[in-house]
């Protein structure tokens, strides 16, 4: 089911996620319909908060790319557990569409996070997955791009294909 991404303004967005305590099948409808919300978005987006769906659980989707295929991924009770380099680029997120600001992250994390299955995950990310990854947990802590942004007055409004939203 495709459910609405919420707007800035909304207080969900600027709430701290609980943490998932255990894999309950209310979770996996979570799932797939952040899932489905994320195909579905005019916007082309690259990843989904269960925040802006209206959530406040610790629980997102990441849409992992490479040359020969692309998968979204779920992470539940993501965290950062290292992090290194750090590089500045333009953002974007479904909550606030068509805005887009330089944002500065790491070049590359080590998250541990679980699977849907209850499985436990570690995974090394580089570029726009770190990236992704950086900006969903944000969403988890009820921060926002905007917030990150070194100098605000440099927000951009435009429809731009190349830019990503999550």
């Amino acid at each position: 089911m495709v459910r609405e991404i919420i707007r800035s303004g909304n207080p969900v967005l600027r709430t701290v996620s609980k943490e998932v305590n255990s894999i309950t099948p209310e979770i996996h409808i979570l799932i797939k319909d952040m899932i489905d919300t994320l195909k579905a978005s005019p916007i082309k987006g690259v990843g989904l908060a269960a925040p802006q769906v209206g959530v406040n659980l610790r629980v997102v989707i990441v849409l992992f790319q490479d040359t020969k295929s692309e998968k979204i991924v779920p992470l539940i009770n993501p965290q950062i557990v290292s992090a290194n380099g750090e590089v500045e680029d333009y953002e974007g997120c479904l909550c606030l569409p068509r805005l887009y600001g330089r944002v500065k992250r790491y070049q590359e994390v080590k998250i541990k996070a679980l699977n849907e299955k209850g499985e436990l995950l570690i995974m090394d990310l580089k570029g726009l997955t770190a990236r992704v990854v950086q900006h969903e947990i944000d969403h988890l802590d009820g921060i926002l791009f905007v917030d990150r942004m070194e100098d605000p007055t440099q927000l951009i409004y435009e429809d731009h294909p190349n830019l990503f939203h999550t």
